[in-house]
């Protein structure tokens, strides 16, 4: 039977955000450009929440990674993955950085054998569904993916969004039904959304190009993109961008 999973933020670093879902279980958003220092810091915390609320399961996303260095990969292995192994850990779920370019640090750690505990997926939903039973109960559609909010964390699925948008120093996620205030930039907030199906049309706007309606010219170049279903609401793009996005919706 299905249930609700809420979530409480248990620790907070430079490029690691970590917190205990209420079925016995840490999920852990990495982000940025990861070092030793950085690892071995939000590695300790996941390893003191996992003893000290008993958890089975680890789920991290790492679709917003830059990079990570070897040697931090090296502290995984050598330090991280046998306490894991010790706490009586069962499932551990990662899940692939965005670009491909960088899952090769990924891969590495499906070398470390410790009786198929580990596994790594290319989406959140894939990696759900692994661990369903077990930590994520209450899944989300095919497509989720997670934003840090002031709240906690907020799943939805990006075929939902319309757009991003930068506003008064905060990233909007613009659904039909809601708008999400993001702590971050608007580069870092669309990180992990698909290439092909967001596009970067302003300084101020990332649009879903599945949404877009038309295109109607403004002035001095510039264009607005109206959406489906969405009333007239629209979006500047700017010229530079106006000739790429018109290929892109043509495509």
């Amino acid at each position: 039977m299905e249930k609700d999973v809420s979530y409480l933020k248990i620790f907070e670093g430079p490029n690691t955000d970590i917190y205990y879902l209420s079925n016995h279980a840490i999920f852990a958003i990495w982000h940025g450009y990861l070092d030793v220092e950085s690892i071995r810091e939000s590695g300790e915390a996941i390893l003191t929440a996992a003893q000290n609320f008993n958890c089975r399961h680890i789920m991290n996303d790492n679709r917003r990674i830059l990079d990570t260095k070897p040697e931090a990969l090296k502290w995984i292995e050598d330090q991280m993955m046998p306490q894991i192994v010790e706490l009586g850990i069962k499932r551990v779920a990662h899940i692939y950085p965005s670009h491909l370019i960088r899952n090769k640090s990924m891969d590495r750690l499906l070398s470390i054998q410790h009786d198929s505990m580990i596994k790594v997926f290319s989406s959140f939903t894939d990696a759900s569904v692994w661990l369903k039973g077990y930590a994520f109960n209450n899944l989300p559609s095919d497509g989720s993916c997670s934003f840090k909010t002031s709240n906690g964390i907020k799943i939805i699925d990006h075929r939902d969004i319309y757009f991003l948008s930068r506003f008064e120093k905060k990233t909007i996620v613009q659904t039909r039904e809601n708008q999400i205030g993001i702590n971050s930039s608007l580069s870092d907030t669309s990180e992990g959304l698909p290439e092909k199906m967001f596009m970067r049309v302003h300084k101020s706007y990332v649009v879903n190009l599945n949404k877009i309606k038309e295109l109607k010219y403004y002035a001095g170049g510039y264009y607005r993109a109206y959406f489906k279903d969405f009333g007239n609401t629209y979006v500047t793009i700017s010229k530079l961008c106006s000739k790429e996005i018109k290929e892109a919706i043509r495509a």
